[in-house]
Order: C-alpha cells, then structure tokens, then sequence
C-alpha cells in the first residue's frame, strides 16, 4: 500500500517555512511602516531570510529524494513531477517575486 501522507520530516519543513514567512511579511510591513525601528526589525529580517532560503534548499533537496503520498497522484503530472518543481521558469519567477517587493518598499520608504 502508498504512503498516505508526506513523511513527518516534510510537515514539519513545511509548517516551520510557513510561519517564519508569515513573520517575514509582518516585519516586513513593520519596517516600511515605522522607521524608528527599521533597524532593529532588519536585524531580525535578514538572518531569518537566510534560514527560509537553507530551509528552502533542504526542502527541494528532501522533495527530489522523497516519494509523492498516493493520493497526490491522480493530480496531472505536470503537477507532481519533478520537472515542475525545479524548472528554470519558476525558479526565476519565485527569484523575482521578492526582488519587486523589496524594490517597492525601498522606494517606499525613499519617498518619505
């Protein structure tokens, strides 16, 4: 019988991205909204983006060597292969993404 669910490793890779990510975007919005603390809020932005990107790396390293719970397999293939997942495209877009928001809220708070 399939695996019903991802392994344990992957939830909590997964839970603990999401909620420092969640936290980038409330200091985020917290340095652009108060400039008396953007250096103190930048101290903790920085060194949490770092871990969000090693946490990255080891999830798509872990999402290579790991299978696909079986119920994920009736999704399209284009959904659950591995292609997807890596493809220069979306590599590059999720590269952009956040260069465009940090280039907006430096602009934002130039304009101040």
């Amino acid at each position: 019988m399939g695996q019903q669910q991802f392994p344990f490793f992957s939830r909590i890779l997964h839970w603990t991205m999401a909620v420092m990510v969640l936290a980038m975007l409330f200091i985020g919005i917290g340095m652009v909204a108060s400039l008396s603390e953007y250096h103190r809020l930048v101290t903790i932005h920085k060194p949490l983006g770092i871990l969000i990107l090693i946490l990255v790396t080891i999830r798509l390293v872990n999402r290579l060597l790991k299978t696909v719970p079986r119920r994920l397999g009736s999704f399209s293939s284009g959904i659950t292969s591995n292609r997807w997942l890596v493809s220069p495209k979306k590599i590059s877009m999720a590269s952009a993404y956040p260069a465009s928001i940090k280039l907006a809220m430096l602009c934002a708070i130039k304009s101040r």
